[in-house]
């Protein structure tokens, strides 16, 4: 998709498989429901020749079978990002330790290797990458789009944020 940026990370397919899902159904509902007011606008409008001697009270068929699927509809997104997000703390054990500091306006990493990087982030793709986050100063927000993550950094409290780029 054009709209969004590009995929760096194996965590940014199903973000976006997400987005995507709950964009379409937001779309389709709302269209179905801008559409229905439109039909009967048009359909009761004043003037028109309508029965209009006995309303319906209520059809419990049709509320009880639109309840039930719009809340299963509605679980199954959730159960989905809801395991897409406890996927995101179940770090595999050969992830690649980066200590990550927030200072003003800049971040400095630190590699296990000793090599160091400022405001930038050289990583080896298909390896998964372990961040361990902290804050000097103030509350931070680390947010790399390609990769579909974002942590806020708090200062004294260390974080730790995961992903596997590609």
């Amino acid at each position: 998709m054009n709209f969004l940026p590009s995929q760096a990370s194996t965590f940014a397919v199903e973000t976006d498989a997400i987005f995507l899902a709950l964009l379409g159904l937001t779309v389709f509902f709302t269209s179905l429901v801008f559409g229905l007011i439109g039909y009967f606008c048009w359909r009761y409008r004043a003037g028109r020749v309508a029965d209009r001697t006995s309303p319906p009270h209520g059809n419990r068929k049709l509320e009880s079978g639109l309840t039930v699927v719009l809340l299963l509809l509605s679980l199954v997104v959730f159960f989905w990002a809801a395991t897409h997000y406890v996927r995101l703390f179940d770090v595999p054990d050969d992830a690649e330790p980066i200590f990550v500091v927030g200072r003003q306006w800049m971040w400095q990493a630190y590699h296990r290797n000793g090599r160091r990087e400022l405001n930038q982030l050289h990583l080896s793709s298909k390896k998964p990458v372990r961040l361990y986050l902290v804050s000097e100063d103030v509350i931070h927000s680390f947010f790399v789009p390609a990769f579909r993550i974002k942590i806020d950094v708090l200062p004294g409290r260390y974080t730790q944020v995961w992903f596997e780029p590609t």
